[in-house]
């Protein structure tokens, strides 16, 4: 992909899997800007080709701003090895964001069973690291493993009620519009500076994803004030 949007002419690629020989890749009307390559990457491999290869680091949620630092650091440092501007990697993240008028009131959201799963799909490693049993195994990857169909419904909602809080806690930006508005200027201290937002309350009710949209309106409207501030 780098190869094809960065060479001009003829495009000749020799990899470990692929292989491109006298390649032309000629768009009838040229982009605007050139397209830039975004990657979800999360593991040690991933993270060292998005500092080689990407303009952007898109990753799924991580559930805390230090492990975003983290992966951060280690994007950037892949990035100088490969001789490139760290600092042109956008850090973004996709988050699954859960809101409601009061700390309570977003528990109990937490406890519904369609958002209980997204701690049962954690995996095995990280029930360990709470003392747990996975109760799809010990070595349960989580989505990777996650076949439903594979799965008798009284198992799974025997599964479900083994999650517990934490887990699911770890799943979701939540909290009040102010708590998750304090959890992002974390994030952005961490070294954010795009952030997708998925209104996850729409899995527990219509009424609480209404909300959830409502509230999200006076969260960006906060974040637009405070970075013009800056």
């Amino acid at each position: 992909m780098r190869a094809c949007l960065d060479t001009p002419g003829t495009i000749r690629f020799s990899g470990r899997f692929y292989r491109l020989a006298d390649g032309v890749f000629e768009l009838t009307a040229p982009p605007r800007r050139r397209p830039e390559i975004w990657l979800g990457a999360h593991g040690p491999r991933m993270l060292e080709l998005a500092g080689r290869f990407a303009d952007g680091w898109y990753p799924n949620w991580i559930d805390s701003p230090e492990r975003y630092a983290t992966r951060l650091a280690q994007i950037r440092q892949a990035a100088e090895r490969a001789g490139r501007d760290p600092t042109r990697i956008v850090p973004a993240l996709q988050a699954p964001v859960l809101l409601a008028p009061t700390e309570d009131a977003a528990r109990r959201l937490l406890r519904h069973p369609a958002l209980r799963l997204t701690g049962l799909l954690r995996s095995a490693d990280e029930w360990r690291e709470l003392g747990l049993e996975h109760p799809l195994g010990e070595r349960f990857r989580g989505y990777l493993d996650f076949i439903p169909e594979r799965i008798p419904p009284e198992e799974l909602r025997t599964a479900l009620r083994a999650v517990p809080p934490e887990l699911v806690e770890r799943s979701f930006l939540w909290g009040t519009p102010e708590q998750v508005l304090a959890r992002i200027r974390d994030y952005r201290e961490a070294g954010l500076r795009f952030l997708a937002l998925l209104p996850a309350s729409a899995l527990a009710s219509p009424q609480a994803a209404a909300w959830t949209v409502f509230a999200l309106w006076r969260v960006r409207r906060a974040l637009e004030r405070e970075l013009t501030e800056r």
